[in-house]
């Protein structure tokens, strides 16, 4: 049996950066914000021309040292439209002030680059109240809406509790050896994969289905996977991403044997290189270890995302067969919900998944009641936090424990 490898793949853009003198109100919100504008900087620098010819005029390495940056705690209200509208962060008399709590709640690092990259510009009148002719294009070069309201909220919609479906077709080439025979193998596959995930926390959750698969391989579809990941900032080093999952599918080999795999929780290390591309390095106690692959990710212009990955690594979970090399060139797209559902064959889903969605909600506002909280409703709260943490997580095992009843029945 040839069994499926679950990689989990992480883009960031990372860049190093220097110590600042900022104030603030006694947390590290004011560093953490100067680290994304020169994330965003060297970005822009390095790898978008067309963006960097609106900025080049200043020598931002040494300007943005000379930037207050404060945090505070009080809400910031910036015209938005004809109204007003909470905000992450705002400029005034060449100071910039950011509301600790609500930066520590915006979705993604890409939205945090784009923040920073605003206000700092804007104390160069670069950018502006309405007007965001560089960050809201950097915003959707990072396959994010070109909205300033994200800039100003910190809020993608699509990150939010709701579910997200999104359908993957891979082109797939892999040279493998048998572990015991030292036989090789060469398989060509197409895949055509869709399914939903949420974040939760500081953790992304996904379950995906396989929905064809054209190969030499014994994987007979359907074919499931679910997976949580963290990923942690090392400053002036890189990220590291945290993951687990489970594969779950039947096997033409020994009269349609199910194959439940859990991939044991791994660590991995990324880091964006000069040519742009993105590499993937195993990560063990806590030392960077062999390379594993290289991906170069292109924005089509109809909003899909297009990854071609060049593997070189040991698969060593997998007990048969190692895999010397591998490619692979996959297109993602977002798709409506039913477009994927009603294929799964799988009828209860749907409503499981508006379940996990409400779940994922509970956690999410006792999230934020908590962050908010005063000392006397402290430990109440967090009390409640635990409490709707634990039922998401009940939920996420009996979601998969439905997905493999349904996949066995569905094969009978």
């Amino acid at each position: 049996m040839k069994a499926f490898i679950l990689l989990f793949t992480f883009f960031f853009s990372f860049a190093a950066f220097s110590t600042f003198s900022v104030r603030g109100g006694g947390d590290d919100t004011p560093i953490e914000f100067l680290k994304f504008f020169h994330q965003a900087f060297y970005e822009i620098r390095d790898h978008q021309p067309d963006l960097y010819a609106k900025i080049s005029s200043v020598d931002w390495e040494n300007y943005v040292e000379s930037v207050p940056v404060y945090s505070t705690e009080e809400p910031i209200r910036v015209k938005a439209g004809e109204g007003l509208q909470d905000s992450v962060a705002d400029n005034g008399d060449g100071n910039i002030r950011v509301n600790s709590y609500r930066w520590k709640r915006v979705s993604h690092d890409c939205i945090r680059q784009a923040i920073a990259l605003h206000e700092v510009l804007s104390t160069k009148q670069i950018e502006g109240t309405g007007l965001y002719p560089v960050s809201s294009v950097y915003l959707a070069k990072c396959h994010m809406q070109s909205d300033p309201q994200i800039i100003i909220s910190g809020e993608d919609p699509v990150l939010k509790s709701k579910l997200q479906s999104r359908r993957m077709t891979c082109s797939k080439t892999l040279d493998l050896v048998n572990r015991k025979t030292k036989a090789r193998s060469h398989d060509q596959r197409l895949e055509v994969a869709a399914g939903a995930d949420w974040k939760v926390l500081d953790h992304d959750y996904y379950l995906q289905y396989i929905f064809g698969v054209e190969s030499k391989s014994q994987i007979l579809i359907p074919v499931a996977m679910q997976g949580d990941s963290t990923e942690e900032w090392k400053p002036g080093f890189g990220m590291v991403a945290h993951s687990k999952g489970r594969f779950l599918g039947y096997t033409r080999a020994d009269g349609h044997r199910l194959v439940d795999v859990s991939v044991p929780a791994s660590d991995s290390f990324h880091e964006k290189t000069q040519d742009g591309r993105f590499a993937q390095w195993s990560f063990v106690d806590g030392k960077r270890g062999e390379l594993l692959s290289y991906i170069t990710r292109t924005f089509m212009s109809n909003g899909a995302v297009r990854d071609y990955q060049e593997t070189a690594l040991t698969n060593q979970h997998d007990p048969v067969w190692e895999t010397t090399l591998s490619t692979s060139d996959c297109l993602t797209e977002n798709v409506e919900q039913d477009s994927w559902i009603q294929r799964s064959g799988d009828p209860g889903i749907a409503f499981e998944l508006e379940k996990i969605t409400a779940r994922v909600t509970l956690v999410n506002e006792a999230d934020r009641a908590y962050k908010s909280c005063v000392p006397e409703t402290c430990a109440n709260l967090k009390q409640q936090l635990q409490a709707r943490v634990k039922e998401f997580e009940e939920g996420w095992d009996q979601l998969w424990t439905n997905r493999r009843k349904q996949i066995k029945k569905s094969v009978r």
